[in-house]
């Protein structure tokens, strides 16, 4: 199961296209991507999803191989005959099956998940955010020939969909927030005004809705996601307020810039990290 789900896309007004993904894929896959470090991204932690969880995920939905035969170099031939294919998908299953009972021993003793989750990633999906505006060489290395089938179908996935999605277009002053549509930006509303009355000071419904774009790109990597304002502006305080500061999910939201003067990994945008760093408090 390999997913492609584009969750906010803008273009300012220089013709910068900043693109946020919300992408599903093996989880033996993960560290192609990590190499490209034009990409800002956040995905789901082995240290931090419960061992039972990880079972479950990895018995009802087991990640399965793209079989090709061994040969000298990288690339393998891509295997066609259906019943050496089978007996390869029921050796696959079967570890997978033996690697959730040993987790399951594992537990039993008292080992953290930090460790025994490790022992099930062979056979686990990944979920991963990923905002970048510049995909070329991604897409030229990825979406080749050459390259393991699994990212191959990850990287035309992720052209196909950024293909067919229309960017929105962003005015200096004005956000790329992932996760906020318009129910969302009308709660900010609402909890911009609440706040307001409370400290006699005014709170700007865009703060609101940055802190909330990061809580839920954060929350990728322990849990399911929760958009509720609540929710949200709490794990955004746990993620300012810990020494030291988790800062990779205020990548996501961007503002224009003029060129020259971004400072991060984006052409034409500013990042919330940096508003986020330069207040931060050691």
């Amino acid at each position: 199961m390999i997913k492609s789900k584009i969750i906010a896309d803008s273009i300012n007004a220089e013709g910068d296209r900043l693109t946020t993904y919300e992408l599903v894929y093996p989880r033996y896959i993960h560290s192609e991507l990590m190499t490209h470090r034009v990409f800002s991204r956040n995905s789901a932690s082995s240290r931090a999803i419960p061992i039972e969880k990880v079972i479950e995920l990895v018995r009802e939905d087991t990640v399965m191989p793209i079989w090709t035969a061994n040969q000298a170099g990288m690339q393998g031939k891509f295997i066609t005959n259906g019943t050496l294919l089978n007996e390869l998908n029921s050796i696959w299953v079967d570890s997978a099956r033996s690697a959730c009972i040993y987790a399951e021993e594992l537990a039993a003793l008292g080992a953290h998940k930090q460790h025994v989750n490790r022992a099930l990633e062979p056979y686990q999906h990944i979920k991963v955010i990923v905002t970048a505006t510049n995909f070329h060489n991604w897409d030229v290395l990825r979406f080749h020939e050459d390259a393991q089938p699994e990212i191959e179908q990850l990287a035309c996935h992720m052209l196909a969909t950024r293909a067919m999605s229309t960017p929105k277009n962003i005015s200096s002053g004005d956000w790329h927030l992932p996760y906020v549509n318009n129910d969302c930006w009308e709660k900010c509303l609402e909890e911009a005004s609440r706040l307001s009355g409370i400290s006699n000071e005014k709170v700007l419904a865009i703060d609101i809705a940055k802190q909330v774009s990061a809580s839920c790109c954060a929350q990728v990597s322990y849990r399911k996601l929760d958009d509720s304002i609540e929710k949200a502006l709490l794990i955004y305080k746990a993620l300012v307020g810990g020494v030291p500061l988790h800062a990779s999910p205020f990548e996501h939201q961007a503002t224009p810039c003029i060129k020259g003067m971004e400072e991060g990994n984006f052409t034409g945008w500013k990042q919330y990290r940096r508003e986020i760093e330069n207040g931060y408090k050691k």
